[in-house]
């Protein structure tokens, strides 16, 4: 980590000072900023932006603002939506990171100044602090070129828009800084044919998503109104975890399918045995070989709950083969699948933090004596779950639980929140 500010943080720097040079910002409040946006840095590096990503202008401030309008004062009080802050992206791009749309260097266009020409990647960040005092509204309209839409901005600022919106007046395009390297989390789901690199003698390279240069954590958009500097508070690429657990939910399916079609009993049970004495695990586990190709393939696995689950964190990548985790209670935290769970990307949830209606599809349920992999509540209210607790003839299979009675019954859930 070091070693990476030390030789990018003169980059950095360097860039910001042109930039303070090319717009006249004054010194002391270029390196302030600078030095928010370094401490900001760390950890973050180099991640790609996608639509949906959270940001930050330097400039922006959730306070009132109170102007003067022909003689009279108009205040502006922004409404602070979160949505306002994202960036957006347009949909129609092919190239995509775990099914996210990446940003570009031209996605730029910001507030009411870009809105006549269709969609806008930048809402705004409330109020601009570049504005200090009762100012003129007409001063400022001219400051920032917009004199023709004096009404409409008028009307901006009563609805709450903010005057950031408003005047906001954003670089043609984002710059970037010379990295060490790129990466992207989670997952690598980007086509060859639609991204490019481009390498020089001198810096490393930045991927292209459709022919554009993207951006990331350390580029940086301009705004010459008020000096602003926006930046990404996080790339949005965490959002990528709705994707991997598509990814979880279709390995759940591909494992279950296969103890369908091959595994015959519980615990040694047959169906019909089950169905006469009930589930029992007095004599056992039975393996079966594996043969559903993937990591599964040429495996033992057995024929009850745990097993099954086990099966499933296998077969998605989430747990070597060699981790043989086959009873339930190993699942709690402090058993010896928990830290491995963490590990890959699961976090724990207490039932008592819940409700039934929070429960998500793939989440893991677990209580010491029996685990399985929530799918959902049927019209009945009753609980669908893909497990091996007996034999069973269709999976997901519905359980003899109500709604209600899940978190009562389990002691918490495993969920994929790749986020980390």
């Amino acid at each position: 980590e070091r070693g990476f500010f030390e030789r990018y943080g003169n980059a950095l720097e360097q860039q910001a000072d042109l930039i303070a040079q090319q717009h006249g910002l004054e010194g002391e409040e270029q390196e302030k900023t600078l030095n928010v946006l370094l401490r900001d840095l760390e950890g973050k590096k180099n991640e790609y932006v996608v639509q949906g990503a959270l940001l930050h202008c330097s400039k922006g401030t959730c306070s009132r603002q109170t102007l003067m309008y022909r003689g009279k004062e108009l205040e502006s009080r922004p409404v602070q939506r979160e949505a306002y802050t994202r960036i957006q992206v347009p949909e129609d791009r092919e190239a995509s990171i775990n099914e996210l749309i990446p940003a570009c260097v031209e996605d730029c266009k910001g507030g009411l100044r870009d809105i006549r020409d269709g969609e806008v990647n930048i809402q705004g960040f409330g109020n601009c602090g570049d504005i200090v005092g009762k100012v003129a509204l007409e001063d400022l309209l001219a400051r920032a070129g917009l004199t023709d839409r004096e009404a409409e901005v008028r009307e901006a600022i009563e609805a709450g828009k903010g005057t950031c919106h408003c005047l906001m007046r954003l670089n043609e395009s984002w710059e970037n800084l010379a990295l060490a390297g790129e990466y992207l989390t989670g997952y690598f789901d980007i086509s060859p044919d639609l991204v490019e690199y481009e390498r020089d003698r001198c810096s490393p390279s930045y991927l292209r998503f459709n022919g554009k240069e993207g951006i990331n954590m350390m580029s940086m958009l301009f705004c010459s109104f008020g000096g602003g500097i926006i930046t990404a508070r996080e790339s949005g690429q965490k959002l990528a975890t709705v994707y991997l657990v598509k990814l979880w939910i279709g390995d759940i399916k591909e494992v279950a399918q296969w103890y369908l079609d091959h595994v015959t009993t519980y615990c040694h049970m047959t169906y019909e045995e089950v169905q006469a004495y009930g589930a029992s695990t007095k004599a056992g586990r039975k393996s079966y070989e594996c043969d559903l190709e993937g990591n599964l393939n040429g495996n033992t696995v057995v024929d009850d709950c745990s097993g099954f689950v086990w099966a499933c964190l296998v077969h998605a990548g989430y747990f070597d083969e060699s981790l043989r985790i086959f009873t339930s209670g190993e699942y709690l935290p402090g058993g010896a699948a928990a830290a491995k769970m963490e590990e890959a990307g699961f976090k724990w949830y207490n039932s008592s933090e819940l409700t039934a209606d929070e429960l998500d599809t793939g989440d893991i349920l677990v209580v010491n004596g029996h685990v399985e992999i929530f799918s959902h509540c049927n019209g009945d209210g009753k609980e669908v779950a893909w497990t091996w607790g007996e034999v069973y003839l269709k999976e997901p299979t519905e359980k003899n639980i109500s709604k209600n009675s899940i978190l009562r019954w389990y002691t918490g859930i495993w969920r994929l929140d790749n986020a980390q």
